[in-house]
Protein backbone atom coordinates (compact mmCIF):
# COMPACT_ATOMS: atom_id res chain seq x y z
CA UNK A 1 0.00 0.00 0.00
CA UNK A 2 1.34 3.43 -0.99
CA UNK A 3 1.87 5.64 2.03
CA UNK A 4 1.05 9.33 2.16
CA UNK A 5 4.78 10.21 2.03
CA UNK A 6 5.26 8.13 -1.11
CA UNK A 7 2.26 9.86 -2.69
CA UNK A 8 3.74 13.29 -1.96
CA UNK A 9 7.06 12.18 -3.47
CA UNK A 10 5.36 10.98 -6.68
CA UNK A 11 3.26 14.13 -6.90
CA UNK A 12 6.33 16.33 -6.50
CA UNK A 13 8.22 14.43 -9.22
CA UNK A 14 5.23 14.62 -11.58
CA UNK A 15 4.93 18.36 -11.06
CA UNK A 16 8.66 18.74 -11.70
CA UNK A 17 8.56 16.85 -15.02
CA UNK A 18 5.43 18.70 -16.12
CA UNK A 19 7.15 22.00 -15.47
CA UNK A 20 10.11 20.86 -17.57
CA UNK A 21 7.79 19.82 -20.39
CA UNK A 22 6.00 23.17 -20.31
CA UNK A 23 9.34 24.97 -20.45
CA UNK A 24 10.43 22.86 -23.42
CA UNK A 25 7.17 23.52 -25.26
CA UNK A 26 7.46 27.19 -24.50
CA UNK A 27 10.99 27.20 -25.87
CA UNK A 28 9.78 25.58 -29.10
CA UNK A 29 6.89 28.02 -29.58
CA UNK A 30 7.73 30.64 -32.27
CA UNK A 31 8.25 34.14 -31.07
CA UNK A 32 5.07 36.19 -31.29
CA UNK A 33 6.93 38.82 -33.28
CA UNK A 34 8.29 36.30 -35.75
CA UNK A 35 6.71 36.50 -39.24
CA UNK A 36 4.25 33.83 -40.33
CA UNK A 37 4.83 33.02 -44.04
CA UNK A 38 1.28 31.71 -44.40
CA UNK A 39 -0.44 34.70 -42.88
CA UNK A 40 1.81 37.20 -44.55
CA UNK A 41 1.38 35.68 -48.02
CA UNK A 42 0.34 38.39 -50.46
CA UNK A 43 -1.97 37.22 -53.22
CA UNK A 44 -0.84 38.01 -56.75
CA UNK A 45 -2.92 38.84 -59.83
CA UNK A 46 -2.30 35.35 -61.23
CA UNK A 47 -5.98 34.33 -61.09
CA UNK A 48 -7.09 37.60 -62.67
CA UNK A 49 -4.60 37.08 -65.48
CA UNK A 50 -5.90 33.58 -66.11
CA UNK A 51 -9.48 34.85 -66.30
CA UNK A 52 -8.43 37.69 -68.60
CA UNK A 53 -6.50 35.40 -70.94
CA UNK A 54 -9.56 33.16 -71.36
CA UNK A 55 -12.09 35.93 -71.90
CA UNK A 56 -10.24 38.75 -73.62
CA UNK A 57 -10.59 37.51 -77.22
CA UNK A 58 -14.36 37.12 -77.01
CA UNK A 59 -14.71 40.38 -75.09
CA UNK A 60 -12.71 42.22 -77.73
CA UNK A 61 -14.94 40.82 -80.48
CA UNK A 62 -18.09 41.90 -78.60
CA UNK A 63 -16.80 45.44 -78.14
CA UNK A 64 -15.86 45.65 -81.82
CA UNK A 65 -19.40 44.55 -82.71
CA UNK A 66 -20.81 47.15 -80.31
CA UNK A 67 -18.80 49.90 -81.96
CA UNK A 68 -20.01 48.90 -85.43
CA UNK A 69 -23.66 48.77 -84.33
CA UNK A 70 -23.45 51.98 -82.35
CA UNK A 71 -21.65 53.72 -85.21
CA UNK A 72 -24.62 52.95 -87.42
CA UNK A 73 -27.06 54.23 -84.80
CA UNK A 74 -25.07 57.41 -84.25
CA UNK A 75 -24.90 58.01 -88.00
CA UNK A 76 -28.67 57.61 -88.41
CA UNK A 77 -30.03 58.98 -85.12
CA UNK A 78 -27.14 60.76 -83.43
CA UNK A 79 -28.99 64.04 -83.56
CA UNK A 80 -32.01 62.52 -81.79
CA UNK A 81 -30.06 61.32 -78.74
CA UNK A 82 -28.27 64.01 -76.78
CA UNK A 83 -24.57 63.35 -76.26
CA UNK A 84 -24.59 60.10 -78.25
CA UNK A 85 -21.82 61.14 -80.63
CA UNK A 86 -19.50 62.30 -77.83
CA UNK A 87 -20.10 59.15 -75.78
CA UNK A 88 -19.47 56.99 -78.82
CA UNK A 89 -16.11 58.69 -79.44
CA UNK A 90 -15.16 58.23 -75.78
CA UNK A 91 -16.00 54.53 -75.96
CA UNK A 92 -13.98 54.13 -79.16
CA UNK A 93 -11.02 55.83 -77.46
CA UNK A 94 -11.21 53.45 -74.49
CA UNK A 95 -11.23 50.55 -76.95
CA UNK A 96 -8.16 51.96 -78.70
CA UNK A 97 -6.31 52.16 -75.37
CA UNK A 98 -7.30 48.57 -74.63
CA UNK A 99 -5.80 47.36 -77.90
CA UNK A 100 -2.63 49.40 -77.32
CA UNK A 101 -2.30 47.83 -73.88
CA UNK A 102 -2.83 44.35 -75.32
CA UNK A 103 -0.04 44.71 -77.87
CA UNK A 104 2.19 46.22 -75.18
CA UNK A 105 1.86 43.03 -73.14
CA UNK A 106 -0.41 44.58 -70.49
CA UNK A 107 -3.03 41.85 -70.64
CA UNK A 108 -4.82 42.66 -67.40
CA UNK A 109 -5.02 46.39 -68.13
CA UNK A 110 -6.33 45.65 -71.62
CA UNK A 111 -9.00 43.36 -70.17
CA UNK A 112 -10.19 45.98 -67.68
CA UNK A 113 -10.31 48.65 -70.40
CA UNK A 114 -12.38 46.38 -72.64
CA UNK A 115 -14.83 45.80 -69.80
CA UNK A 116 -15.08 49.55 -69.33
CA UNK A 117 -15.72 50.02 -73.07
CA UNK A 118 -18.44 47.36 -72.97
CA UNK A 119 -20.11 49.10 -70.03
CA UNK A 120 -20.01 52.44 -71.84
CA UNK A 121 -21.47 50.82 -74.97
CA UNK A 122 -24.39 49.45 -72.96
CA UNK A 123 -25.13 52.93 -71.64
CA UNK A 124 -25.29 54.27 -75.21
CA UNK A 125 -27.55 51.38 -76.27
CA UNK A 126 -29.88 52.30 -73.42
CA UNK A 127 -30.14 55.89 -74.65
CA UNK A 128 -31.05 54.77 -78.17
CA UNK A 129 -33.53 52.21 -76.87
CA UNK A 130 -35.37 54.95 -75.00
CA UNK A 131 -35.57 56.94 -78.24
CA UNK A 132 -36.76 53.87 -80.16
CA UNK A 133 -39.46 53.20 -77.58
CA UNK A 134 -40.84 56.73 -77.84
CA UNK A 135 -40.75 56.68 -81.65
CA UNK A 136 -42.56 53.34 -81.96
CA UNK A 137 -45.21 54.45 -79.47
CA UNK A 138 -45.78 57.59 -81.54
CA UNK A 139 -46.14 55.68 -84.83
CA UNK A 140 -48.42 53.01 -83.35
CA UNK A 141 -50.65 55.72 -81.89
CA UNK A 142 -51.11 57.24 -85.35
CA UNK A 143 -51.66 53.79 -86.84
CA UNK A 144 -54.33 52.90 -84.29
CA UNK A 145 -56.18 56.14 -84.97
CA UNK A 146 -56.12 55.51 -88.73
CA UNK A 147 -57.21 51.90 -88.21
CA UNK A 148 -60.20 52.87 -86.07
CA UNK A 149 -61.26 55.43 -88.68
CA UNK A 150 -61.12 52.77 -91.40
CA UNK A 151 -63.00 50.22 -89.31
CA UNK A 152 -65.79 52.74 -88.72
CA UNK A 153 -66.04 53.27 -92.46
CA UNK A 154 -66.45 49.52 -92.87
CA UNK A 155 -68.93 49.15 -90.02
CA UNK A 156 -71.54 46.49 -90.70
CA UNK A 157 -69.44 44.86 -93.41
CA UNK A 158 -66.75 42.21 -93.51
CA UNK A 159 -63.45 43.84 -92.73
CA UNK A 160 -61.20 44.52 -95.70
CA UNK A 161 -57.80 42.96 -96.25
CA UNK A 162 -56.25 46.35 -95.44
CA UNK A 163 -57.84 46.35 -91.97
CA UNK A 164 -56.97 42.72 -91.24
CA UNK A 165 -53.32 43.15 -92.27
CA UNK A 166 -53.00 46.33 -90.23
CA UNK A 167 -54.37 44.59 -87.14
CA UNK A 168 -51.83 41.81 -87.59
CA UNK A 169 -48.91 44.21 -88.08
CA UNK A 170 -49.84 46.12 -84.94
CA UNK A 171 -49.94 42.89 -82.91
CA UNK A 172 -46.57 41.72 -84.23
CA UNK A 173 -45.04 45.15 -83.56
CA UNK A 174 -46.31 45.00 -79.99
CA UNK A 175 -44.75 41.55 -79.57
CA UNK A 176 -41.43 42.93 -80.76
CA UNK A 177 -41.73 45.73 -78.22
CA UNK A 178 -42.35 43.15 -75.52
CA UNK A 179 -39.24 41.21 -76.57
CA UNK A 180 -37.21 44.42 -76.51
CA UNK A 181 -38.35 45.18 -72.97
CA UNK A 182 -37.54 41.64 -71.87
CA UNK A 183 -34.05 42.00 -73.32
CA UNK A 184 -33.58 45.22 -71.35
CA UNK A 185 -34.85 43.53 -68.19
CA UNK A 186 -32.25 40.80 -68.80
CA UNK A 187 -29.55 43.50 -69.02
CA UNK A 188 -29.13 43.05 -72.78
CA UNK A 189 -29.80 46.51 -74.23
CA UNK A 190 -27.74 45.53 -77.27
CA UNK A 191 -30.17 42.71 -78.12
CA UNK A 192 -33.14 45.04 -77.59
CA UNK A 193 -32.07 47.22 -80.53
CA UNK A 194 -32.96 44.53 -83.10
CA UNK A 195 -36.44 44.12 -81.64
CA UNK A 196 -37.02 47.86 -81.60
CA UNK A 197 -35.95 48.05 -85.25
CA UNK A 198 -38.43 45.31 -86.17
CA UNK A 199 -41.20 47.05 -84.24
CA UNK A 200 -40.43 50.36 -85.94
CA UNK A 201 -40.53 48.91 -89.46
CA UNK A 202 -43.80 47.06 -88.77
CA UNK A 203 -45.37 50.20 -87.30
CA UNK A 204 -44.34 52.33 -90.29
CA UNK A 205 -45.64 49.75 -92.79
CA UNK A 206 -48.90 49.47 -90.86
CA UNK A 207 -49.37 53.24 -90.86
CA UNK A 208 -48.56 53.52 -94.56
CA UNK A 209 -50.68 50.60 -95.75
CA UNK A 210 -53.78 51.62 -93.79
CA UNK A 211 -53.89 54.74 -95.94
CA UNK A 212 -56.45 54.53 -98.73
CA UNK A 213 -54.49 56.82 -101.05
CA UNK A 214 -51.06 55.96 -102.45
CA UNK A 215 -49.87 59.53 -102.08
CA UNK A 216 -50.52 59.45 -98.34
CA UNK A 217 -48.79 56.09 -98.05
CA UNK A 218 -45.77 57.53 -99.86
CA UNK A 219 -45.77 60.47 -97.45
CA UNK A 220 -45.60 58.09 -94.49
CA UNK A 221 -42.66 56.22 -95.98
CA UNK A 222 -40.95 59.53 -96.73
CA UNK A 223 -41.53 60.82 -93.19
CA UNK A 224 -39.88 57.77 -91.65
CA UNK A 225 -37.26 57.09 -94.32
CA UNK A 226 -34.50 57.52 -91.73
CA UNK A 227 -35.97 54.76 -89.55
CA UNK A 228 -36.45 52.48 -92.57
CA UNK A 229 -32.89 53.09 -93.74
CA UNK A 230 -31.55 52.24 -90.28
CA UNK A 231 -33.41 48.93 -90.38
CA UNK A 232 -32.29 48.25 -93.95
CA UNK A 233 -35.86 48.20 -95.25
CA UNK A 234 -36.80 49.45 -98.73
CA UNK A 235 -40.56 49.96 -99.18
CA UNK A 236 -40.20 49.97 -102.97
CA UNK A 237 -37.68 47.22 -103.77
CA UNK A 238 -39.11 46.45 -107.21
CA UNK A 239 -39.69 50.02 -108.32
CA UNK A 240 -37.30 50.93 -111.18
CA UNK A 241 -34.94 53.86 -110.81
CA UNK A 242 -36.06 57.12 -112.34
CA UNK A 243 -34.78 57.62 -115.87
CA UNK A 244 -34.24 53.90 -116.40
CA UNK A 245 -36.43 52.34 -119.08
Amino acid sequence: MISYNHFLRYATLAAFFLSLGGTALQAQTPDANRSDPVREFEGSDYLDRQIASRKISRLRMMVETDLVRLGRLVENFGGDVEGADAKYKETAEVFRKAIDAYYSGELLRSYHLLRDARKRAFEIYTSFNDAFNRKVAEILSKTTTALVDQELKEAGRAKSKRVQETRHRILVAQRQLDLARRSIASERPDAAVAHYRNATVLAVIALAEIQTEKQKADEVYSTYKKELKDAGYDPYPLEPDKGVE
